[in-house]
């Protein structure tokens, strides 16, 4: 049994991040938890993104393609019951439970979804 958050927005990220992998790995499939499996972009952060220490965030982006250069990560940040953001988002940008965020510029790797 897997339970997920009762916000459709949290339950996508936590059936993303925690579901499939234990899904791939309940039919057998090796490396089933491997980060590295997952579909990624680079891309260049349009804004500054905030977050706690201590704990490992997931923001989602919509990517602007840009000729010649890396797309735009724009951040669709909004409270967990927004569906607008999960529908307008192309991927994924984790921040690391060690970083207070990112700064606008950066290049991040998007987890497409």
């Amino acid at each position: 049994m897997l339970g997920l958050p009762g916000q459709i927005t949290s339950a996508q990220v936590v059936m993303l991040v925690f579901g499939q992998p234990l899904l791939r790995h309940l039919a057998g499939q090796a490396r089933a938890f491997d980060p590295g499996l997952r579909p990624r972009r680079k891309a260049v952060l349009s804004r500054n993104l905030a977050s706690k220490p201590g704990r490992e965030d997931y923001i989602r982006v919509s990517l602007e393609e840009r000729p010649g250069h890396l797309p735009l990560a724009h951040p669709r940040t909004g409270k967990s019951g927004l569906i607008r953001t999960m529908v307008e988002a192309d991927g994924l940008v984790t921040v690391s439970a060690r970083r207070e965020g990112l700064a606008a510029g950066s290049d991040v790797d998007v987890w497409l979804i």
